[in-house]
């Protein structure tokens, strides 16, 4: 029996879903990567909060983990097999509670939740003078196109400051997919990891993290730019939902490409 117009736009509109939880990761399994290799908790290492034990954190937690970061993860059930067996991997110096005292417990907050998630959990929490990491990306699927669109008019990063004004907020690793975030070398080559904020010391600081986690990070201004940032996001997904695979690309962009005079810089004419 052929399926029904309504029912095909149905099963492609939750098809993109899960491209996007899988690759973007805002997903809820966790990946299945080899425990971090246990760190002393370092006096000096400040301590993450992890929102969420989908696909973004289960990538990055136990990489910040092997860092030396003591790491928290945040989870409505804290208990829960599969968030205890995520802890597990992340070493000694890991932990999990609930969202809120996650927060509380930390000196920085990784958002690694979906982006519908995102608003009603960070109004329960108080993020005032944190260094937060968003990776969030404000995007819905179309049907009747097949391609992802802004669910904002401005970017999920600035809906963030909203919720959250005192917060030292940082716009990264919304460009990369999450097995990427877990393994850089399965690019094939470098990645840029853009970021974008207001505060010049803590996006400076997420630079160096970036850096050490094996990517490139290129600062691309301030937290309005987050906007261009998450379009990258949308674009990033077009070879995941009309393919071919092979078309799948990380961003890597090059430096050293300015001309040899310069004429100034003046609006595209």
């Amino acid at each position: 029996m052929r399926s029904s117009p309504a029912r095909r736009g149905q099963l492609r509109a939750a098809m993109a879903r899960l491209i996007a939880m899988l690759v973007l990761g805002a997903g809820v399994v966790a990946l299945d990567a080899a425990p971090a290799a246990a760190q002393p908790v370092s006096a000096t290492r400040e301590r993450v909060a992890v929102l969420g034990t989908g696909r973004v954190g289960a990538a990055l937690g136990p990489r910040l983990a092997a860092l030396g970061h003591p790491v928290i993860y945040g989870s409505r059930e804290p208990q829960r097999a599969d968030v205890q067996a995520l802890v597990a991997r992340s070493g000694s110096g890991a932990s999990a509670a609930p969202i809120a005292e996650a927060v509380f417990r930390a000196d920085w907050v990784l958002i690694a939740l979906p982006w519908t998630a995102t608003e009603s959990t960070l109004r329960a929490v108080d993020l005032a003078d944190k260094l937060v990491i968003d990776p969030t990306n404000a995007l819905r699927f179309v049907p009747a196109s097949g391609y992802m669109e802004m669910a904002v008019e401005t970017s999920a990063a600035e809906h963030i400051r909203e919720l959250a004004p005192r917060a030292r907020l940082v716009k990264a690793f919304n460009t990369i997919g999450a097995h990427v975030m877990a393994d850089p070398t399965a690019a094939g080559g470098p990645v840029t990891v853009p970021l974008a904020g207001d505060d010049v010391a803590a996006k400076r600081r997420v630079g160096a993290l970036v850096r050490e986690l094996g990517f490139e990070a290129q600062d691309l201004g301030p937290l309005r730019h987050a906007r261009q940032l998450e379009g990258m996001a949308l674009l990033y997904m077009v070879p995941l939902l009309k393919g071919p695979r092979s078309d799948v690309f990380e961003y890597h962009l090059r430096r050293g490409t300015a001309p040899v005079r310069s004429q100034g810089v003046r609006p595209a004419e």
